[in-house]
């Protein structure tokens, strides 16, 4: 039966977590003694004569592959996906958390329409296969979805969000995705009361309260203290513990992404010329007083997922080859984890694995959401 079944279904990539080809529920063997006999599809002409991937399947390589040539071997492979539609009948396929066969219809007409692979494999050559090797569809388990007052606070913010999303050349659903991470933990019933408390109320009491009280020189000092300390003893900003988020004012999280103050003046001393004019000249108080605002948020959200894209075309690790989802949800985690995760990134192509997101599944299982609370 196995072989039967890898015969059969020669592009399939994904599996589930019990091991079965993701299209299959675990009962497959059952459902399949009913099935009738058809004979495996023949690989598409022209095919053969390019790489194939580490599983052993054909792929298609961008580089080398004309343009016509990849287009009629895609209709070849969208014809083997119409074939399974077909024997599949009305059997539900779905049980086990595997496509139903209305979304298998649905991914086979976007196929046919694109004309060519969208995601990579792990393989050295780079080459492009139908299917990302995971499912980023659903969220980690842990992860809320993105509650009506995070979708209202997108909507609110995406001017902003769009704006610089095009001037430094980041997808906006990233930005939306990062910030609605971060946001979403303060209408959470999975995070405690007490951190929903500090999320709302530090954003007015030390941009705004603290220096009414002890005066805005003071507060100025104590930011520029506690920043240098935290750049003495963490350069790279790839950690900050539990003591020093709450008794150094320069590693706390504020406005609604949640963006440390020490993440927010590295940005601010590394591209000044990216802020606007009346931003260039900013102190302590007034950076995290812009930082705290609708479009500071926007914005460094915007310049912190850039800095990190430089990063990783510098680290040579092919983020250019990558989809356009993928990169968005790595980013995403980027933003959320730092330099760290940026880390794993390049220890997963060492080992010749595609690099996986946690938080920026978002990108993949709320797209409709992020689309349409950024949407004018």
């Amino acid at each position: 039966m196995a072989n039967r079944t890898n015969d059969f279904f020669p592009p399939l990539q994904r599996w589930n977590e019990s091991g079965h080809a993701e299209i299959f529920p675990s009962d497959v063997g059952q459902r399949l003694q009913s099935m009738p006999t058809v004979p495996a599809p023949e690989t598409p002409a022209g095919l053969e004569n390019y790489a194939t991937n580490k599983a052993g399947r054909h792929a298609l390589r961008q580089d080398s592959m004309p343009a016509p040539e990849r287009s009629a071997i895609m209709q070849g492979l969208h014809d083997r996906w119409q074939t399974l539609l077909n024997q599949a009948g009305d059997m539900d396929i779905g049980d086990f958390g595997s496509w139903a066969r209305a979304q298998l219809a649905e991914r086979t007409k976007a196929l046919a329409n694109i004309g060519e692979p969208q995601s990579y494999n792990s393989a050295s050559s780079g080459s492009r296969t139908i299917f990302p090797a995971e499912n980023y569809d659903r969220l980690p388990s842990g992860h809320d979805a993105l509650s009506n007052a995070t979708t209202d606070k997108i909507k609110q913010l995406a001017p902003h969000i769009r704006k610089y999303g095009e001037e430094y050349g980041i997808p906006p659903i990233a930005i939306a995705a990062a910030i609605g991470d971060e946001f979403n933990t303060r209408s959470s019933l999975t995070y405690p009361l007490l951190k929903q408390s500090i999320d709302h109320t530090q954003d007015q009491l030390l941009p705004f309260d603290r220096q009414l009280i002890y005066g805005r020189d003071y507060v100025n000092q104590e930011l520029e203290d506690g920043y240098l300390q935290l750049v003495k003893s963490d350069p790279d900003n790839t950690k900050r513990s539990l003591w020093q988020r709450t008794s150094n004012s320069a590693a706390g999280d504020f406005g609604p992404g949640n963006i440390s103050f020490r993440t927010a003046k590295d940005l601010y001393l590394k591209y000044p010329e990216k802020f606007p004019a009346e931003a260039t000249k900013l102190d302590n108080v007034g950076l995290l007083q812009y930082l705290v605002s609708d479009q500071g948020t926007a914005q460094v959200a915007a310049l912190n997922m850039y800095s990190d894209m430089q990063k990783l075309y510098q680290m040579n690790v092919g983020a250019e080859r990558w989809s356009p989802e993928l990169r968005s949800a790595l980013l995403v985690d980027a933003f959320k984890k730092g330099d760290s995760f940026l880390k794993k990134i390049v220890n997963a192509v060492a080992e010749n694995r595609t690099p996986a997101p946690e938080f920026g599944r978002r990108i993949f299982a709320e797209r409709n959401i992020l689309d349409g609370a950024l949407r004018k």
